[in-house]
């Protein structure tokens, strides 16, 4: 294991109070959280997480946004793959990548 120093994305040493906040409360999200990374084809990821709907009385929501990489730290955007963003709610038993796939189609076809 690598014995440091960690530094964050300003250089500021995280033993010495160090931090760069990726993702944070931002309007309907409330608390997002438990992040996911997943490459869905070469150098084209997303992040996947949970946060509380704050325009649906507090719904837990399942959230998918494009990662990018901006000077190496990860960027989380406002939007979805082809500037579409979900948010899922569970209704069926279909996994997130049967999910994904379906939105992705359905966003490129125009379905």
């Amino acid at each position: 294991m690598p014995a440091g120093p960690y530094l964050d994305k300003d250089g500021k040493d995280m033993a010495e109070g160090g931090g760069s906040l990726f993702l944070k409360t931002d309007g309907r999200f409330i608390g997002p959280g438990h992040a996911g990374i997943s490459e869905l084809e070469e150098g084209k990821y997303c992040l996947t997480f949970h946060f509380y709907d704050g325009e649906e009385n507090g719904v837990p929501t399942l959230g998918i946004r494009e990662l990018i990489w901006e000077n190496g730290w990860p960027v989380v955007t406002e939007y979805g793959f082809e500037f579409y963003g979900w948010n899922l709610r569970s209704v069926s038993s279909r996994s997130i990548q049967e999910l994904l796939i379906h939105s992705i189609y359905s966003t490129t076809n125009g379905l």
